[in-house]
């Protein structure tokens, strides 16, 4: 029944969002109340519903109950939900209560365009449960656009699964003044049985000026190729735009693939249309199979300067863009008036773009191997330094800078260091230069490291000196360690800021032992970076690790890291863990104040007198008022005057440019608790 739900989600979803999960035969579901999750006990539907956790929540959903499924949502609209979440509700009720998924994407914001975002789906509801858009068509209530779309989606199901007519007088009769609603489903058949009688009733059709059919486009392909010239013919008469698009668009495929003068000749007979856009982005990635070199002659001399023309130039210079780097990134640069929507192009277009920025980056890489310097000030013009745009070739010279830096550290760095101070904003996209720097070997980290102090602008060094330690602390180590002692104090530090933090990923317990080298104050983030690796596998061992750290060394804040997801995964034992705090615990209690005052409120109200206690002990007045807001967010639900009371309560100390805020934020959920 579900066979194609891998192919429904690949195209939206990570690939690792199915990984485990067993193809659905169309059987009900049976849980077994012995299998090890009922064993462990199951997670309930509102804890689920907090979490964070959208991958566990996500396997969670696997053997949800309808029960559970409707208590997960909690009464929020499906279009609020993580996409990931709402793909993987939606494909736990196809199996489980498919009235209940049509009935939550009937209810989408925005009518008929709401719907018509959920297509793949109520398209699988057309196939398996057709009653179920019938009744929702036979609804007055429902809005005429609604009805318009689900109809069209029950009349072009899949022509496999149409009913099987006598063709020829079912087109005989409704061409007659006949009523006969069966005329889409006699087109399909003739055109697979006898594609050239279709056709000549295609022509009719076309003729009689009669709407109604429905959307005949689908049915184009097969019968272009049986008769090309045919179907050539019968585009003046067509007066939809989607069957002339369509009509066009593959009669271009399909000619120039045989002869591409013929497609050209299609293209000047159409008047300026996307139709005739469509024709020329058709001819442009076809010919560029051939001869890209005739192609793009003909893009630059025929087309009009435009988003066709635009997608047309990628079409036909990715062919070329290793050949001749240095022509496609020309002529890339002269059209370069913005980053072009390829959204925009393939939905006006009706097919996918390689994209500009995919073309840029398969020509500069393959210019970087010839000449990276020649390469790389191609690629800077194309995107002005002092300029803030977001373009593509300011995305793309960020990633080739990265490129050149992992292969010739000096003669990178020399260019860098060429540059005056103010031009390195055009590598203010960090992203894909750090990804580019992810290979680099020890040595070529090492060579670069000790060029970073000649580097004009400080925060371009800082994050330079970031991404080298860290990409090199993941290779080895104890290189990325030995390197810092060469380096400047202010850059030394960075370095081994990102090294610690990158080496606790693989072994908290080895970059534990190298803190000791950062100055104090930079040693709590690195205990923190620390604890928080440790977490993800051990709560308790993260929370035994900062126990131990010199009290110099630690602050509340660093518990948030670790307090958080363990609170949401495992609440008995962060209770457990809290009530065994003693009085030397002073910085952890703090800590767990900060993010948990709320939480241990709302479990038992009795606990309020302790928790101001505890949270008039904490020392740090930022730590005491972000307690204080903490406990106030639940207390505020239950006993809104002795929360405001507690805002103005002299023992807070809460100054009087805070006070305010915080009184207007429990102010507010009071208003909603009473709502």
């Amino acid at each position: 029944m579900l066979r194609w739900r891998h192919a429904l989600l690949a195209a939206t979803l990570p690939g690792a969002f199915f990984a485990g999960r067993a193809v659905f035969s169309g059987a009900p579901v049976k849980h077994d109340a012995t299998a090890p999750v009922a064993v462990l006990g199951r997670a309930s539907a509102a804890a689920m519903a907090a979490s964070s956790d959208v991958a566990a929540t996500v396997r969670w959903l696997e053997g949800a109950s309808l029960a559970e499924c409707e208590a997960l949502l909690a009464g929020r609209s499906l279009d609020k939900l993580p996409v990931m979440l709402r793909e993987a509700l939606l494909l736990r009720l196809a199996e489980i209560d498919p009235a209940t998924l049509a009935r939550l994407i009937f209810e989408l914001p925005g009518g008929g365009d709401g719907i018509s975002t959920s297509r793949r789906w109520l398209g699988w509801l057309a196939r398996q449960r057709p009653e179920l858009l019938q009744a929702r068509i036979d609804d007055p209530s429902v809005p005429i656009p609604q009805q318009e779309v689900l109809r069209e989606l029950l009349a072009h199901v899949d022509s496999s699964a149409l009913p099987t007519v006598e063709p020829v007088p079912v087109l005989e009769q409704w061409l007659a003044g006949g009523k006969d609603g069966g005329v889409y489903a006699a087109i399909a058949q003739l055109a697979k049985s006898d594609p050239e009688l279709a056709i000549r009733y295609l022509s009719q059709i076309l003729a009689s000026g009669k709407s109604g059919i429905g959307d005949l486009s689908r049915l184009v392909p097969g019968l272009v190729v049986a008769n090309p010239a045919a179907m050539q013919a019968l585009l003046p008469s067509v007066r939809t735009p989607e069957l002339r698009n369509a009509i066009a668009s593959t009669l271009a495929k399909v000619l120039v693939r045989d002869d591409p003068t013929l497609a050209m000749a299609l293209y000047d007979s159409l008047p300026p249309s996307r139709a005739r856009s469509m024709v020329a982005i058709e001819i442009a990635a076809g010919w560029a199979q051939r001869d890209p070199a005739a192609a793009l002659e003909w893009v630059q001399a025929k087309l009009p300067d435009g988003a066709a023309k635009q997608a047309a130039l990628q079409l036909v210079l990715m062919p070329i863009a290793e050949s001749d780097p240095r022509k496609v990134i020309s002529l890339l640069a002269a059209g370069n008036s913005g980053m072009e929507s390829m959204g925009m192009q393939g939905y006006q277009f009706g097919r996918t773009f390689p994209g500009r920025t995919a073309v840029l980056e398969k020509a500069a890489m393959a210019l970087l191997e010839e000449a990276p310097q020649e390469g790389m000030q191609m690629l800077h013009d194309l995107s002005p330094p002092n300029q803030s745009s977001m373009a593509d070739s300011t995305l793309l010279i960020s990633k080739a800078a990265g490129t050149w830096l992992a292969k010739d550290p000096e003669a990178a760095m020399g260019w860098l260091l060429s540059l005056p101070a103010q031009e390195y904003g055009f590598l203010s996209v960090v992203g894909p230069f750090q990804e580019a720097l992810r290979g680099m070997s020890p040595e070529a980290a090492a060579r670069a490291a000790k060029m970073l102090g000649g580097l004009k602008d400080e925060n371009f060094a800082t994050n330079l000196t970031n991404f080298i330690s860290a990409s090199l602390a993941a290779a080895d180590p104890a290189a990325a360690m030995s390197i810092a002692d060469g380096l400047p104090d202010q850059l030394r530090t960075r370095w081994l800021v990102s090294a610690i933090r990158q080496q606790a990923l693989a072994d908290p317990a080895a970059a534990s032992k190298e803190v000791q080298r950062l100055p104090e104050a930079w040693r709590p983030q690195a205990h923190g970076d620390i604890a928080g690796s440790m977490a993800n596998s051990s709560p308790q061992a993260a929370m035994a690790y900062l126990a131990a750290v010199p009290p110099a060394e630690v602050n509340p804040n660093l518990y948030q890291q670790v307090l958080t997801p363990w609170a949401e995964e495992s609440w008995n034992e962060v209770r457990e863990w809290w009530q065994g705090l003693g009085p030397e615990d002073e910085v952890a209690r703090a800590g767990a104040l900060r993010v948990l005052a709320g939480k241990f409120y709302a479990e038992d109200p009795a606990s309020a007198p302790d928790l101001i206690a505890g949270i008039l002990a904490i020392q740090n007045q930022d730590t005491r008022i972000d307690s204080l807001v903490e406990l106030l967010s639940e207390m505020a639900k239950r006993d809104p005057a002795a929360a405001l009371a507690l805002v103005d309560d002299p023992r807070m100390q809460v100054p009087s440019w805070r006070k305010d805020t915080v009184r207007g934020g429990v102010q507010e959920v009071i208003n909603q608790a009473q709502q």
